[in-house]
């Protein structure tokens, strides 16, 4: 299994194409994104990185109660909990802090967590996410070219 839940979820080539590969080869991606987001167009930025995931047998979420700002990485057994958010920037530029928990109890509380995240989420919807950003869909092409600095 492989869970991520980011609010701001802009990877790169490799790891789209890793979680492609995973899927394909049986394991369980669930992607869990906020539907708002403190940076208003981030839900379109998300959306125009799940793209090339959509129908590859991946499981993308928008979570919609309220703003979702958890960084959690969780492939099988292996915890990552923290301050890093799954983009060119952060991996590259900025200095963050996250945690491995190894505690058994711990490890379930996040499993736990992250199933009430998917309880409250939708499907990712794309056409209908493109319509709620309306005329800013157009920024699409402009997006593309600077998601490296997002």
């Amino acid at each position: 299994n492989i869970s991520i839940v980011t609010p701001y979820f802009v990877p790169n080539v490799e790891l789209l194409e890793a979680l492609k590969l995973a899927a394909r080869k049986g394991v369980k991606v669930d992607i869990i994104l906020p539907k708002n987001s403190d940076i208003h167009l981030f839900p379109l930025v998300n959306a125009i990185s799940c793209k090339s995931l959509i129908g590859k047998n991946l499981n993308i979420y928008e979570f919609g109660p309220k703003i979702l700002h958890a960084k959690i990485t969780m492939i099988d057994s292996w915890f990552m909990v923290g301050s890093s958010n799954m983009n060119m920037r952060t991996i590259k530029h900025d200095l963050e802090l996250d945690i491995l928990p190894t505690h058994e109890n711990t490890k379930q509380e996040i499993r736990n967590y992250i199933k009430e995240l998917k309880n409250d989420s939708e499907f990712l919807d794309y056409e209908a996410l493109l319509d709620r950003f309306s005329f800013k869909k157009y920024l699409l092409p402009v997006l593309k070219q600077i998601t490296y600095w997002l």
